[in-house]
C-alpha cells in the first residue's frame, strides 16, 4: 500500500461526551429500524406466505417468502455501492438521511400491500418491490451508522461504541419480535392472519420518522470533516476498495459472514424453525426470542468493553470454538420441544453470538481509511449478507425439507463459525489492534 492510500489521522478537535452520546443514538436509530424491519418479515413469514403465495403448499408457500427474503439481500450490494460513494464524497449524515426514509417509507407500504385475494399476483410482485426497496436502503444503512458511530467514538472505547449498533440491531428484532408476540396475544388466530399482521409494519414508519428526527440535528464525524480538508487520494472509491484493499474486503466479508449467518439463524429464522419443527406455540416461540434477544443486548457490551482491552481476535477466536463444539446439542436442546427447553436453548445460542456481537462493527470498520471506509466496508458487509446470513432463513428450510433433518441447519452455522475462526486465526493476527487505533 503506497503512502496516498494510508489512513487518515483521526481529527484532534474537542468532541464532547454529550455530542458522543446524541451520534450514537442516531447513528442506532436507523439500524434499529433496518432490523426491525427485517425481523417482522421474518417473524410473520408463517402468515405472509398464506397472505401472498395461498395457491402454494405450506412448505413451498414458506420457500417463497424466504426466497423473497434471501433475494432482496442481492439487492443490498447496489445499494452499499450507490450510498457508500455519496457517504464517502459529500458526507454520511444526508446519506443516513436517506437510508432511515427509505426504510421506513417501504415497510409502510408492505403493511399496506393487499393480499393475494383481493389483487391477485400484483400482491407478490409488490411484495417483492418493496423488499428491494429496503434492501437496497439497508445496503448503505448499517455499513452507514457504523462508520458514524466508529467515528465518534474515543480511541479507547472503538469497540464499546461500536457495539452498540449491534445492540441496536438486537433492539430492533427485539421490538419486532415484541410487536409480533404482543398481535397474537390480543388478537385471534384468525384476525392476525388476516390484518392483525400488518400492524407491526406500519408502525415501522414511527420509528423511522424518529430516526429522521434525531439524524438532522446532528453533523458529520470529526474525522470525514477532517479529511474533507486534505487532498483527496481516491477519485472513485469502489475502484479504490478493488484495487487496494482486497484483502482488508475479504476479512471484513469473513467476519460478517459469522455474524449474520448466526444472528439471522437465531433471530429470525428459529421462531419458525421451532414452529414447524416441535410443538411450541409460535407466541410462545416468540416470547422465547424476545428473551434471547434481551440477554444479548445485555451481553454484547461486556464483551465490547473486554475487546478494547485485549483486541478482537481472541473473542473472535472463542465465538467460533464455543459454536463449532455447541450448535448442535443446542439445536437438539431445542429439538427436544418444551417451552423450557426452548428458551434455555435460545439463551445459550444468545451469550455466544454476544462474542462476535461485540467486536464485529469496530473490526469491520476500522479495516478501511476514511475516504473509502463507507463504500469498503458497505461492499463488503452486504456481499456477505447477500451469500450467507440473508439466505439463511431459505437455506435451512430447504435442508430440512431435503434431508428430513432438523438438525440439518447446525452445520450451515458450524460452517459460519468456521470461517469466522480461519480469519481471526490467521488474517487478523496483528491487525484488530491496529485497525482499532487508526
Amino acid at each position: 500500500m503506497n503512502e496516498t492510500t494510508k489512513p487518515t489521522p483521526v481529527m484532534s478537535e474537542t468532541v464532547t461526551n454529550s455530542i458522543r452520546r446524541r451520534a450514537v443514538l442516531a447513528g442506532a436509530i436507523g439500524n434499529m429500524v433496518e432490523w426491525y424491519d427485517f425481523a417482522v418479515y421474518g417473524l410473520f413469514a408463517v402468515i405472509i406466505a398464506a397472505n401472498f403465495f395461498p395457491n402454494q403448499d405450506p412448505t413451498a408457500g414458506l420457500l417463497s417468502t424466504f426466497a423473497v427474503f434471501a433475494a432482496s439481500f442481492f439487492i443490498r450490494p447496489l445499494g452499499a455501492v450507490f450510498f457508500g460513494h455519496f457517504g464517502d464524497k459529500h458526507g454520511r449524515k444526508n446519506v443516513l438521511l436517506a437510508t432511515v426514509a427509505l426504510m421506513g417509507a417501504a415497510t409502510v407500504a408492505i403493511g399496506l400491500t393487499p393480499s393475494y385475494a383481493s389483487i391477485g399476483l400484483a400482491a407478490p410482485a409488490l411484495l417483492v418491490l418493496f423488499r428491494f426497496v429496503q434492501a437496497f436502503s439497508a445496503g448503505g444503512e448499517w455499513s452507514g451508522s457504523s462508520v458514524y458511530t466508529v467515528e465518534y467514538a474515543p480511541r479507547n472505547r472503538r469497540y464499546l461504541y461500536g457495539s452498540w449498533v449491534q445492540v441496536s440491531a438486537s433492539a430492533g428484532t427485539l421490538v419486532g419480535s415484541l410487536t409480533a408476540a404482543l398481535c397474537g396475544l390480543l388478537s385471534s388466530e384468525a384476525a392476525l392472519r388476516d390484518w392483525v399482521w400488518r400492524i407491526p409494519f406500519i408502525l415501522g414508519g414511527i420509528i423511522g420518522v424518529l430516526g429522521l428526527i434525531l439524524r438532522a440535528k446532528l453533523e458529520d464525524t470529526p474525522e470525514f470533516r477532517k479529511a474533507q480538508s486534505e487532498p483527496k487520494p481516491h477519485k472513485t472509491p469502489l475502484g479504490s476498495v478493488f484495487r487496494n484493499y482486497r484483502s482488508e474486503g475479504l476479512i471484513a466479508i469473513g467476519v460478517t459472514i459469522g455474524y449474520s449467518v448466526s444472528i439471522y439463524m437465531f433471530s429470525t429464522y428459529l421462531p419458525t424453525y421451532i414452529k414447524t419443527t416441535t410443538q411450541v406455540r409460535l407466541t410462545d416461540a416468540l416470547l422465547g426470542n424476545s428473551l434471547q434477544l434481551v440477554v444479548l443486548m445485555i451481553l454484547i457490551p461486556f464483551a465490547a468493553i473486554l475487546a478494547d482491552k485485549v483486541g478482537s481476535r481472541k473473542l473472535l477466536i472463542a465465538f467460533a470454538a464455543l459454536m463449532i463444539v455447541c450448535v448442535v446439542p443446542l439445536f437438539q436442546l431445542i429439538a427436544v420441544g418444551t417451552l423450557g427447553s426452548v428458551i434455555l436453548g435460545q439463551v445459550l445460542f444468545a451469550a455466544i453470538v454476544s462474542l462476535i456481537g461485540g467486536t464485529a462493527v469496530t473490526t469491520t470498520t476500522r479495516l478501511f481509511p476514511i475516504d473509502v471506509r463507507y463504500t469498503g466496508l458497505g461492499v463488503s458487509y452486504n456481499i456477505a449478507v447477500a451469500g450467507f446470513g440473508g439466505t439463511a432463513p431459505f437455506i435451512s428450510t430447504w435442508l430440512i425439507g431435503s434431508t428430513g433433518s432438523p438438525l440439518s441447519p447446525a452445520y450451515y452455522v458450524i460452517f459460519a463459525a468456521l470461517i469466522v475462526g480461519l480469519v481471526a486465526v490467521f488474517a487478523l493476527k496483528g491487525r484488530d489492534a491496529a485497525a482499532a487505533s487508526n
